[in-house]
């Protein structure tokens, strides 16, 4: 795919990213934790699929698009090991808040899992800004 669709399907997908953590916030001060965390987590989701659309990348599960960039971006240092953490933490919560009867969400858990989908959506962003910068010849400018 063109390089222009690319860069356009990672702002759009950074784009529902945003809109998932403005979702988080609302929930989070409504007290609706497990919604927050599922937010949370499909903000953090959708970062990463950002990611991969500037390459042309993409899975039908969530599996697929996690194991992928742990393997291409946090193993090879791209991004921090420490996201891997936050992202299979997010993963495991939201799998409970959506799927376990009787699961009861903490506030201190939905808050941490916006920080933590607060610090990959804003390292994703940096990555893709600097992936443009590249793509047009600004960075050695710079």
């Amino acid at each position: 795919m063109p390089d222009d669709y690319n860069a356009a399907l990672a702002n759009y997908r950074l784009d529902r990213a945003s809109s998932e953590l403005a979702s988080s916030r609302d929930n989070l001060s409504a007290g609706r934790y497990a919604e927050s965390l599922s937010n949370s987590y499909y903000a953090i989701f959708h970062s990463v699929r950002a990611v991969l659309a500037l390459e042309g990348k993409d899975f039908k599960k969530h599996s697929g698009v996690i194991s992928y960039f742990q393997v291409q971006y946090i193993k090879t240092g791209l991004f921090s090991k420490e996201i891997s953490n936050f992202i299979q933490g997010a993963f495991r919560l939201r799998t409970k808040a959506d799927y376990e009867d009787f699961y009861v969400a903490a506030r201190i858990d939905a808050e941490q899992q916006l920080r933590n989908a607060e610090a990959i959506h804003a390292q994703v962003t940096e990555y893709i800004a600097r992936q443009k910068r590249k793509r047009t010849g600004r960075e050695e400018s710079e």
